[in-house]
């Protein structure tokens, strides 16, 4: 079986995915740079970053709409940050799963993930005007803004603690996110 046939097999149990999603984060990510160089951050966007977004917003979102939520396994025990949406929805983010090629660089982003609050920590403002002209729901901009902030935060922290993001061959940090009572 060829890659065209198994993903004919495999279409029809897809999540749906809103048509403009791909557009929406092309934008979102030009849009994100643009706002980290004005907030003084240095600009890296990575897979990660998308996936986290992707996380917060999509296929999760979905899951939990139906009742069939469950945490990946690496989010089983990760660190959880609430926090309560526009609409006045509580959520929850966990961020782990570093793949970050120095084993020191690793260890230091898993500590940073274990000991920040990223509610309290991401500059949400800065964020939100990244992601304002996305034609999505305020709700979705309130996620992908914060997925975005926690990546840039790790980052960021991670600079400050000396690690040269090109030299220890950053991959990603996943984020995943559930909504009670997500309708979206």
């Amino acid at each position: 079986m060829n890659d065209t046939e198994l993903d004919a097999l495999l279409a029809p149990a897809a999540l749906p995915t809103p048509a403009t999603l791909d557009g929406d984060l092309t934008s979102l990510v030009g849009d994100a740079e643009r706002a980290a160089r004005r907030a003084g951050r240095t600009p890296r966007i990575v897979a990660g970053g998308v996936a986290l977004s992707l996380a917060l917003g999509g296929a999760t979102a979905a899951a939990a709409s139906v009742g069939v939520f469950d945490w990946e396994p690496w989010a089983e025990s990760a660190p959880s940050n609430t926090f309560t949406l526009p609409s006045g929805i509580e959520c929850e983010l966990r961020m782990g799963n570093v793949i970050i090629g120095d084993p020191e660089a690793a260890a230091a982003a898993q500590d940073i993930i274990d000991h920040t609050d990223f509610i309290a920590e991401v500059d949400m403002e800065a964020q939100l005007a990244a992601v304002q002209n996305s034609e999505v729901s305020d709700d979705r901009k309130y996620r992908m803004a914060l997925s975005m902030g926690a990546q840039f935060l790790v980052m960021e922290k991670l600079e400050e603690r000396g690690f040269d993001l090109d030299a220890i061959h950053f991959g990603s940090i996943s984020g995943e996110g559930h909504c009670a009572g997500e309708v979206e």
